[in-house]
C-alpha cells in the first residue's frame, strides 16, 4: 500500500503541470534543519515546508527549544527518507504545513514513507487552531487553485483520513474549494507568533 501512495502522489506531483504549487524538490534544494536545544528519546522533531515563518517563531519563543525543526518547501525525493531517517534515530517528527491538498499529501508522502507510528499531524486544522486560542477569519482564507481542486480526488486515494485530520470545520472549507495556509495563522497570531505551541503541549 505504501508503495501505491508514494508512486501516485510522485506521479502526480511530476505531471499536475502546476509547478508553483506542486513543487517537488531538486536535489541540490536545501533543508533548514535547527537542533534541539538537547536530545532525548522524546525529542520531537517538526517538519514543516514553510520553513521561514515557522523558524521565526521558534527563533522568537524560547520555549520551543527543545524541539529540533526540519524544513523545506515542496514534495522530499526518495533519497531524503534515508539522510531524514538517520537525523530522527527512531524519534517522533510532526508535520506542520497548509491545510490543503498539497501539504496533505507531502504529509502522506512521509507518513508512507517512514514509520507509520513516526510520523503524526500537526498541520493547520481545527485542533490546531483551537490549541492556538484562535479563529481565522473569512477573509484569512484563500481558494485553491484550479490544480488543487482537481487534486482532491488525488488527496482522497493517498490519505483517506484527511478529513478526521483537519476535523469538520476544515473538511467544509475543502469541500467547499477554500484552504488556510500557515502564514494566515502566523498574521492572525501577530508574528512571530508560537505557531509551535501545539507540539509542546
Amino acid at each position: 500500500m505504501s508503495v501505491d501512495v508514494l508512486n501516485t502522489i510522485q506521479e502526480w506531483f511530476a505531471q499536475s503541470g502546476d509547478k508553483s504549487e506542486f513543487w517537488r524538490c531538486e536535489p541540490t534544494d536545501a533543508f533548514t534543519v535547527i537542533g534541539p536545544s538537547s536530545e532525548s528519546a522524546d525529542t520531537i522533531y517538526v517538519y514543516s515546508t514553510k520553513p521561514l515563518c515557522v523558524t521565526a517563531a521558534k527563533r522568537e519563543h524560547r520555549e520551543f527549544d527543545g524541539l529540533g525543526f526540519i524544513g523545506r518547501y515542496g514534495l522530499p525525493r526518495a533519497k531524503d527518507v534515508e539522510w531524514t531517517g538517520r537525523l530522527l534515530d527512531g524519534r517522533r517528527m510532526v508535520f506542520l504545513g497548509d491545510m490543503d491538498p498539497v501539504d496533505l499529501m507531502v504529509f502522506a508522502w512521509w507518513r508512507a514513507s517512514l514509520e507509520p507510528d513516526q510520523v503524526a499531524y500537526l498541520g493547520v486544522s481545527d485542533h490546531y487552531l483551537q490549541r492556538l486560542e484562535i479563529v481565522i477569519p473569512e477573509n484569512y482564507t484563500m481558494e485553491l487553485s484550479p490544480c488543487e481542486q482537481r487534486a482532491m480526488p488525488v488527496l482522497e486515494a493517498v490519505c483517506p483520513d484527511y478529513r478526521s485530520l483537519v476535523g469538520p470545520g476544515g473538511a467544509a472549507l475543502l469541500d467547499g474549494g477554500m484552504k488556510i495556509e500557515l502564514e494566515a495563522v502566523a498574521t492572525r497570531l501577530g508574528p512571530p507568533g508560537r505557531l509551535l505551541l501545539p507540539a509542546v503541549g
